[in-house]
């Protein structure tokens, strides 16, 4: 019996022992500590580059973006944490003022107060082509071909440097048959004035 809780006496010791023991932990910890809770592009801090603000996903250590909403790969990252400090190649990171170049994957590391760090790999992909957008007037939704023409939309189309080609004003509606049921919809456009993209 006296051996037995002996056991019982060492195990429960050796639980505590460790569990209290930061020492520990290892230096890529995933405490909270040294954890990205949001990263993300604004538009606002991205002005001509980034054309609507994109929300990136957290997996594991993992960020990888995929959209057409960039012009190129010279940006602003807006992050929270809660570590003490952000790195990228061993210079401090200010959430929404430095500048990274994301042609190729950048690592951001977290470290925190005791000097445990978490590297997250962000990988951005965009088609490097020119983007069309279209506004809507109080976001309405686009009729379909059989319905009048939806007048007082916007047309912008920014190049992939992030100049803009044309701007102007135009009707908008549906058009095609068996392709309107489909996720993306075809539309045609009519606009107001004569213009060359």
């Amino acid at each position: 019996m006296k051996k037995h809780l002996f056991y019982y006496a060492v195990c429960f010791f050796s639980i505590c022992f460790i569990a209290c023991n930061d020492e520990n932990m290892p230096s890529n910890s995933t405490g909270t500590e040294t954890t990205l809770t949001s990263f993300s592009f604004s538009k606002s801090n991205n002005p001509g580059v980034v054309l609507k603000d994109i929300n990136a996903v957290i997996v594991n250590n993992e960020i990888k973006i995929s959209t057409p909403f960039i012009s190129k790969p010279q940006l602003k990252a807006t992050f929270e944490t809660k570590g003490e400090k952000v790195l990228v190649n061993g210079k401090e990171q200010k959430s929404g003022v430095t500048i990274n170049d994301f042609s190729s994957p950048v690592t951001y590391k977290v470290v925190s107060s005791k000097g445990k760090e978490r590297e997250y790999k962000v990988t951005l992909s965009y088609s490097g082509l020119p983007v069309v957008v279209i506004d809507t007037p109080n976001k309405a939704t686009i009729p379909s071909k059989h319905e009048d023409w939806l007048e007082e939309t916007t047309i912008t189309i920014l190049n992939p440097d992030g100049t803009e080609d044309y701007s102007g004003t135009t009707c908008i509606r549906g058009r095609g048959n068996s392709t309107w049921s489909y996720p993306k919809k075809p539309y045609a456009l009519k606009l107001d004035e004569k213009a060359k993209f």
